[in-house]
């Protein structure tokens, strides 16, 4: 008799043939097919698949040689692409941006600025952007905080709000004096140390601070060099601004403007990328692209993309702003309709003709997040108008897509978002519809009843019988009563969409005492209901 043969093994295991008598699964990093009788090593740049089934690429960012069992995050200064075996290191005078994905290049170290700092910051390096700022400076109490010993550290916050107003006023004052100058370093290294500060800014600071990053924004449009790190501190400033949660904020578009206008600046292939803005400049050769977001942006907002459509290959400069930016925008003229996705500023540089321009923005489909039953919500794509301050939809139609997202396609650029309306759920035709006919059933049903037991002399001398055919004749009646009443009436309902009952007491009321008239007269025969004869 031969030997039986075992099944070939599983994908993902290995069994030598005459050796081994059962199917073992494949090592770290290799993996295997049906029937296998060895495992194979993933390739450096790979690892195995949770199955072992076969190999996947280490993301881009990351990498793995022969000898590493997982893929590594690049060190700083070092990028890669998707499969690498070892990261690239940057050139002299460039460093890796924020995702490890490119190579930037390195801004001038500013000598001695005058700074406000309790710390001296020697190739002070903001890692949290791809354009990275060095600063060496002297060691000086911050914005906001005094030392008895001649501004020297150790520093204290200051508690005269008095004295804080002052020195904000002074370094604004200082900053506004440097832009009309063209001094870009002095510009910029105030609006870091106002950043970095712990004052709490009031309803006045910021509007001051945003005059002050207006004369900023003349100088992002005119200066003839390199204003990277300006661009830096003036998105940081807006972060800054939007996180002080003022209670009054009177320049909305403004803060919009100045957005745009560092985008704008930024050269080909730059980005900045702070925790809740995301400013790049792209030229994309696909027709569609994904948008990279701030780390602030829910998961449930992503991903957020950009269809060119006749716009393919044009330099596209894109700042991407979480939700709660909606703070310091314009309120809508509803307060229950809110904006419900990342704000996106688009602006097409290098396009002359702006007449002839369309694309489309898709994003996420969300729920409202204070009416999530008893209404319905209604998603319009709309632009904010910096002239009147206003959320508007003319030149962008919206389209709700199968897969829970939202097209807007607009015909000029700015600045777009999709705003949440809801309205309350009401006594909806189907909803008619549905009732009628279940109405229908019952009187058919009842009626079918009634003729099969009526024409029986015999069951009629019952008294249960008696009874049963007088319910169903009150029932009956009582269900006509209603479908008549509902069609030639209104149904009241509250803002929820439940029916009041306080208004339609009387419709139940007669049908309840007609009811209980037929039933009783089929216990007492000869008070109205049917007889035993």
């Amino acid at each position: 008799m031969k030997p039986k043969l075992l099944d070939n093994c599983p994908a993902g295991t290995y069994r030598r043939p005459y050796i081994d008598p059962t199917c073992t699964e494949c090592g770290t990093n290799t993996f295997s097919a049906s029937g296998a009788a060895e495992c194979t090593e993933c390739s450096a740049g790979t690892v195995a698949n949770e199955a072992h089934t076969d190999c996947e690429r280490c993301p881009a960012t990351t990498y793995r040689t022969s000898e590493m069992t997982t893929c590594t995050k690049c060190d700083t200064n070092s990028i890669s692409t998707s499969g690498a075996a070892v990261c690239t290191v940057c050139e002299s005078g460039t460093v890796s941006n924020v995702d490890y994905s490119d190579c930037v290049k390195t801004l001038p170290i500013v000598k001695n600025p005058p700074c406000l700092s309790y710390e001296c910051m020697t190739n002070y390096n903001r890692d949290k952007n791809s354009l990275r700022i060095s600063v060496e400076c002297d060691a000086v109490c911050r914005l906001g905080w005094y030392s008895k010993d001649g501004d020297k550290p150790p520093c204290t916050q200051c508690e005269d709000r008095d004295k804080c107003r002052a020195d904000m006023s002074d370094s604004l004052s200082n900053i506004d004096q440097a832009a009309e100058s063209g001094d870009t370093d002095t510009v910029t290294i105030g609006l870091l140390e106002i950043v970095n500060s712990e004052i709490r800014l009031t309803d006045s600071d910021v509007g001051q601070l945003v005059k002050t990053l207006t004369a900023t924004q003349r100088l992002l449009v005119n200066a003839s060099g390199d204003v990277g790190q300006l661009n830096v501190a003036v998105v940081e400033t807006i972060e800054f601004i939007k996180d002080s949660k003022t209670s009054n904020f009177n320049e909305s578009s403004q803060v919009i403007q100045i957005i745009e206008s560092a985008s704008k600046a930024l050269s080909e292939g730059e980005n900045i990328t702070t925790f809740s803005i995301v400013a790049q400049s792209i030229v994309p050769k696909e027709k569609e692209v994904e948008l990279t977001a701030p780390m602030s942006v829910l998961p449930e907002d992503l991903p957020l993309r950009l269809d060119l459509g006749i716009m393919q290959g044009e330099r596209a400069n894109v700042a991407v702003m979480d939700e709660s930016y909606k703070d310091i925008l314009p309120k809508t003229e509803d307060e229950k309709t809110t904006i419900g996705s990342p704000i996106v500023s688009i602006i097409f540089t290098d396009v002359a003709d702006t007449s002839n321009i369309s694309f489309s923005l898709v994003f996420q489909q969300k729920e409202h997040p204070e009416y999530r039953t008893g209404y319905n919500i209604e998603r319009k794509c709309v632009y904010l108008n910096t002239t009147t301050n206003t959320w508007l939809s003319n030149g962008c139609k919206t389209l709700l897509n199968t897969d829970r997202t939202c097209t807007c396609t607009c015909s000029h650029t700015t600045s777009f978002a999709v705003l949440l309306s809801p309205t309350p759920v009401t006594d909806e035709e189907g909803q008619e519809v549905v009732s009628y006919v279940m109405f229908g059933i019952n009187i058919l049903f009842l009626s079918l009843t009634f003729f099969l037991i009526s024409p029986f002399k015999a069951l009629r001398k019952r008294d249960i019988v008696i009874a049963q055919l007088n319910l169903i004749v009150s029932l009956m009646l009582g269900n006509i009563t209603f479908v008549v009443l509902s069609a030639t009436s209104s149904i009241a309902v509250d803002d929820t969409g439940a029916p009041l009952l306080s208004l339609n007491a009387g419709c139940i009321t007669a049908y309840q005492s007609r009811s209980e008239l037929l039933f009783k007269g089929g216990v007492y025969p000869g008070t109205g209901g049917l007889s035993r004869n």
